[in-house]
């Protein structure tokens, strides 16, 4: 039987592609925006889902092994409130702690076996440390017997800088004792290649400029502009002339497939604006891929 998983604030299945692309099992699925909620259903027609966490309660969902959840950052983000957990979104954190409270109560803490966060990099800065300080002892409080965590790049896998702290916590003893003294490796290094196609490469920033030097990455996709991401960010063509990135090549840039977001589960084109948005709050696939690699490990016959 393959490593199972439920998926909070799951967006439109970032965590979740790279989850199953690495042999684990979506089980559950909760995400409270209705968009992404139309295009979950379109690609994962089978999985139970729910929608505000506030009104999820542990004993609701299925038995799974890892829970996974990358929970709204505006609170903790440089280009938001920086109000930390003090945020109305940013503290939602803590709804998926008491879930897996409840869940582990409940099964008489035999699972779920591992939780994943993800967050941008500046959560561990919030509050000089103090959020950051405070997440960690939330899981502690319910039972995580290892904790760890590590920024981790998307540009190891893609052409895309997105830096982003995951955190791994272990609640199965069994598991706990298998942990190498690293779990997740500082930097797996990094695996793509320069393409050579005017589709994929050649990315960079205008500032309102026509000539200026290529990057050899994006830079990070963002939710603050009305594309999604820093405006105006441009391809270099052989005609040298700057145009916005396609919903498409954004998607690649996450490492989802080509059209995730384009169609919502009745068949009606989603806007483009929607998929600009899922793109900018989304988890990049590779990297989410990777974090499973080092935990499912430990979970099998733990």
């Amino acid at each position: 039987m393959p490593t199972t998983f439920t998926s909070l604030f799951a967006g439109v299945g970032g965590l979740d592609i790279g989850f199953e692309n690495a042999g684990a099992r979506c089980v559950a699925q909760v995400e409270w925006d209705k968009e992404c909620q139309s295009v979950l259903r379109r690609h994962w027609p089978d999985v139970p889902k729910w929608g505000d966490i506030h009104d999820v309660h542990g004993k609701d969902l299925p038995s799974s092994d890892i829970i996974a959840f990358g929970s709204p950052c505006q609170d903790l983000s440089l280009a938001g409130t920086r109000r930390g957990f003090d945020g109305d979104k940013s503290s939602t954190y803590f709804q998926a702690i008491r879930i897996i409270g409840e869940m582990l109560n409940g099964s008489n803490g035999t699972v779920p076996r591992a939780a994943v966060w993800e967050n941008v990099r500046s959560a561990l800065r919030t509050n000089q440390g103090r959020d950051f300080g405070a997440a960690i002892d939330a899981l502690a409080g319910i039972g995580a017997l290892v904790i760890e965590w590590a920024v981790v790049d998307a540009a190891w896998w893609l052409p895309h800088k997105r830096s982003r702290v995951f955190t791994v916590a272990i609640f199965d003893p069994r598991a706990a004792n298998k942990c190498p003294d690293r779990l997740l490796p500082v930097e797996p290094g990094r695996h793509w290649h320069h393409p050579s196609n005017e589709t994929t490469m050649g990315f960079y920033y205008t500032h309102g400029k026509h000539d200026v030097p290529a990057i050899d990455a994006l830079p990070t996709f963002k939710v603050a502009t009305g594309v999604g991401i820093p405006s105006p960010c441009c391809i270099v063509g052989e005609t040298r002339r700057p145009r916005k990135l396609t919903p498409v090549e954004c998607e690649r840039a996450m490492g989802w497939p080509d059209n995730h977001t384009r169609w919502t589960d009745t068949g009606a084109e989603m806007p483009i604006a929607a998929r600009y948005k899922m793109c900018g709050n989304g988890v990049a696939s590779p990297v989410a891929s990777w974090i499973a690699q080092q935990l499912l490990p430990l979970l099998t016959d733990a």
